[in-house]
């Protein structure tokens, strides 16, 4: 919630350093995500939609260090759900995790939250146990990505790759 965001004065921004010219290509790749393993290029942060709902580099730097901390104290509390078998809490905190995920552009975070949360909601606990550990996976994925000085050069290009790649059909006329 935004109210809490405020109470969180430990929380350091990360610094997005600029690219060096001589930079190589592998520092782009995006980390494995579970589409990126089905064949289809995912990215963990996805920019654009980042980009729409902070309007400014400068709030994303601030806003991202403040979600990893709270989404460590959602994922305690889910962890200790899930150990209860509390399908009440697990959806609630699900529910929490996709909604901030989504907001910090986290989107393969935010889809994983979402089938955690419906499955949860349904007491379906093959789905409910998939779904958790994946979630943690891409939780875990989101981290390291996020860890790095220059995500956010890494997110923005990622994110033209695939501007392009979607608009490449669109170029070739018959």
């Amino acid at each position: 919630p935004e109210e809490d965001m405020d109470s969180d004065q430990d929380a350091v921004p990360m610094a997005a350093e600029p690219l060096q010219p001589d930079s190589s290509a592998d520092q782009f790749r995006a980390p494995l995500t579970e589409s990126s393993q089905e064949g289809g290029a995912s990215a963990v942060v996805d920019w654009d939609q980042l980009i729409v709902r902070l309007r400014d580099e400068t709030l994303i730097r601030d806003i991202v260090p403040i979600f990893l901390s709270d989404s460590q104290e959602q994922f305690a509390t889910l962890a200790d759900a899930m150990q209860r078998t509390d399908m009440k809490e697990v959806q609630r905190h699900a529910h929490a995790i996709k909604g901030a995920a989504a907001n910090v552009g986290a989107r393969p975070l935010s889809d994983m939250a979402y089938r955690l949360e419906c499955a949860s909601r349904d007491h379906d606990m093959d789905v409910v146990t998939s779904s958790y550990e994946a979630l943690l996976l891409g939780f875990d994925e989101l981290c390291s990505f996020l860890s790095q000085p220059n995500w956010m050069d890494i997110a923005k290009h990622q994110q033209t790759i695939s501007n392009e790649a979607n608009a490449a059909p669109a170029a070739h006329g018959p």
